[in-house]
C-alpha cells in the first residue's frame, strides 16, 4: 500500500486516497530502514520542499527564457564606421603588446 501526506490538510490518504489517522495504523505493520528521517519530516518541512521545487521551476523557466533570448540576438549588436581603422590600429598594437609580455619574467618582472 502506499502513502502519501496531504501537507494541506494535514493528514495521510492511502492508495485509495482514503484518509488514515494515525490511531488506525499499527507500528508492526511495516517498518523502514530509515524510520527516524521519515519521523522527523514535518509538514512545515513539506511545504519548504514544495517552495523550494517552485523556486527551482521558476528559475529555470526563467533561464530557459533569458537562453532564448540570448540565442535570438544578432552575432552583432553594433558596427562601426570606422571599423577598418579600428581594426589596423588595434591588431598590431596587441600583438606588439603579446610580444612584449611574452619576454617578462614572471619572476622578477624584467624582461628577459
Amino acid at each position: 500500500m502506499s502513502i502519501a501526506y496531504d501537507v494541506e490538510n494535514d493528514f495521510i490518504l492511502d492508495a485509495d486516497m482514503t484518509a488514515l489517522s494515525t490511531g488506525e495504523t499499527s507500528a508492526d505493520s511495516h517498518t523502514h530502514d530509515n524510520k527516524a528521517v521519515l519521523d522527523s519530516l514535518t509538514p512545515e518541512l513539506f511545504t519548504e520542499l514544495y517552495k523550494l521545487q517552485e523556486f527551482e521551476d521558476s528559475t529555470s523557466e526563467k533561464i530557459h527564457t533569458l537562453q532564448e533570448k540570448i540565442d535570438s540576438l544578432p552575432t552583432s549588436m553594433h558596427a562601426h564606421k570606422n571599423k577598418e581603422i579600428l581594426d589596423s590600429i588595434t591588431a598590431p598594437y596587441t600583438a606588439e603588446e603579446k610580444k612584449k609580455l611574452a619576454g617578462i619574467s614572471p619572476e622578477n618582472g624584467t624582461e628577459k
